[in-house]
């Protein structure tokens, strides 16, 4: 049989929400939706009439508290009123309810929903994934330049011992990655130009990991360029690495495993590392997304809760000093 009423763990998984409201827990612990909804709308028009500009001209802390109230209006009818509406199992309650729901909402809606401090933690978490990124792309790259060297001069000895027949996989997989990039960075960086943003040696690898980011404030039609590029990357990357391979995998049936092709291949393994964040860079922005998507919806249930101990009083106010579940923390 579905529940309509609210219990006591709901009400403390909620319970800043509820107190930016002023509702305490005798108002609506083991109340059915009916009496919430009275109460909520009580609260809300006693709120919005006590801290209306109109009634507080000049007063700058008082419309900002006209602003929290009137913003947490739609999270109490969405967080609670609506579940509670539809009816609640044994197997269901408001906090899975609340989880279901951010998880339906995209990284950019959860946003809005974040208080400056919870803002600062996602922000502090996606800068942290993004200084790893960059630390490791920085040793794939040394990695990447050791290999590329030992393969180039080493490639000269295989062409002469080995002719063209099975260098042409191994030159072309060698330069084309070269080529590609220099191309698709100078795409890159007139894009960046025309939109005056910085363009420097990062920015190849936040465009893989960080594309929404780095390009929220461009064109839609510099977007769709940018998207296009960076897939062309992706896939150059894909086809050059598998060419160089399979050449040297020609010469090593064809010859077995000598000194050139060892130094070959100890070049492409050195190379490996830096190809493989290119190639993997949507799985792993995936997983970013995944990391800040939960990030966010951790910080937001700990503003409905609310982390600091909160005395109840039937007769509390707002203080219009305070801050609320979404951007200050309210006292009572």
């Amino acid at each position: 049989m579905a529940r309509n009423v609210l219990n006591e763990n709901e009400y403390h998984a909620l319970k800043q929400l509820f107190l930016t409201f002023n509702i305490q827990k005798e108002d609506v612990v083991n109340s059915d939706i009916g009496n919430i909804k009275k109460k909520f709308s009580k609260q809300y028009r006693e709120l919005s009439l006590k801290y209306h500009p109109d009634k507080n001209p000049g007063n700058k802390e008082a419309e900002e508290q006209f602003k929290v109230i009137a913003k947490n209006k739609s999270f109490f009818g969405e967080f609670v009123i609506e579940p509670l509406e539809k009816g609640l199992n044994k197997r269901n309650n408001l906090m899975k309810e609340l989880r279901g729901k951010l998880w339906n909402h995209s990284y950019e809606e959860l946003q809005k929903h974040l208080d400056d401090k919870s803002r600062n933690r996602v922000s502090n978490k996606q800068q942290s994934i993004n200084n790893n990124i960059i630390a490791y792309s920085k040793y794939s790259s040394c990695s990447n330049l050791l290999g590329s060297l030992l393969v180039f001069f080493t490639s000269i000895a295989f062409f002469i011992s080995n002719g063209v027949t099975y260098n042409v996989p191994l030159v072309v997989g060698f330069f084309a990655p070269f080529l590609a990039g220099l191309v698709l960075g100078s795409a890159i960086k007139t894009i960046y130009t025309r939109n005056r943003k910085e363009f420097n040696n990062q920015t190849n690898i936040l465009l893989l990991f960080n594309f929404d980011q780095e390009c929220k404030d461009f064109s839609e039609s510099d977007r769709t360029k940018l998207k296009w590029i960076k897939n062309s990357l992706i896939l150059s990357n894909i086809i050059c690495t598998s060419l160089m391979f399979s050449g040297v995998g020609l010469d090593l049936v064809a010859n077995g495993f000598g000194i050139t092709n060892s130094m070959i291949l100890s070049g492409l393994l050195l190379s490996l590392p830096f190809t493989l964040l290119i190639v993997t860079s949507p799985i792993l922005n995936a997983a970013s997304e995944y990391i800040l998507k939960k990030t966010a919806i951790n910080s937001i249930e700990e503003q409905f809760k609310g982390s600091d101990p909160l005395v109840e009083q039937p007769d509390s106010t707002i203080n219009p000093d305070s801050v609320h579940a979404h951007g200050r923390e309210q006292v009572v």
